[in-house]
């Protein structure tokens, strides 16, 4: 049917668009939502506060783990008035809010799939995983989005690169004519994943029981 065959877009390789994904994906981007692809991470954000934040478009590259510490910010909140934390992940990009001219530098967004191909609960055992440390990288999908180039880690242990700018639906690998750059982004992405991973504090499934005493 229709419906099903919409589903081959998961074959990103050789994505076959129906009429109804053409509709919902007016920009032919690659992937869809929960892929580690532009068309599974990328949300739009609107920001209002009257006399405080002057309205227009804003280029900065921007992650939802920025958005509590750029609250804070916003409110005036000192370290000292703060509870207890582990660091924070993400950055403040107040500056870019207050000045549209004003660039906030901040670390590559890294993200793993949620679905499709490389998904993480795909490479681990019956799709819940008891411990991160123990999934195999190389059956992951996981990125690091900078802004401009963005890296995929593809199952398999495959990489590719693509200029987000230039190329925003991402189709033109150019990850053969920047090796050095694919090796540097590699090793750093491997890192994001194995500290995420050696923390203890990632991805574990929490089970729901309701009156089921065989599976605690």
């Amino acid at each position: 049917t229709e419906g099903r065959r919409a589903w081959v877009n998961n074959n990103y390789e050789n994505a076959e668009n129906t009429s109804d994904w053409k509709v919902r994906n007016p920009l032919g981007l690659t992937g869809h939502k929960a892929e580690a692809w532009d068309n599974g991470i990328r949300s739009p954000l609107l920001v209002r506060w009257p006399g405080r934040i002057p309205p227009g478009e804003r280029k900065q590259l921007a992650a939802v783990e920025d958005i509590l510490p750029t609250l804070l910010d916003l409110c005036g909140m000192k370290d000292s008035g703060r509870p207890e934390h582990l660091p924070f992940t993400g950055v403040t990009w107040r500056a870019s809010l207050e000045n549209a001219k004003a660039s906030v530098k901040r670390a590559e967004v890294f993200r793993l799939a949620l679905a499709g191909p490389g998904a993480r609960g795909t490479a681990a055992r019956g799709g819940i995983i008891e411990d991160a440390a123990a999934v195999d990288y190389n059956r992951l999908h996981a990125i690091l989005r900078g802004e401009r180039y963005k890296f995929h880690h593809l199952p398999g242990g495959k990489h590719k690169l693509f200029d987000i700018l230039t190329d925003p639906a991402e189709k033109r690998d150019i990850g053969p004519d920047h090796p050095e750059l694919i090796t540097e982004k590699a090793q750093r992405c491997r890192k994001r994943w194995k500290d995420i991973a050696e923390s203890g504090r990632a991805l574990q499934m929490a089970h729901s029981v309701v009156n089921n005493a065989a599976r605690p």
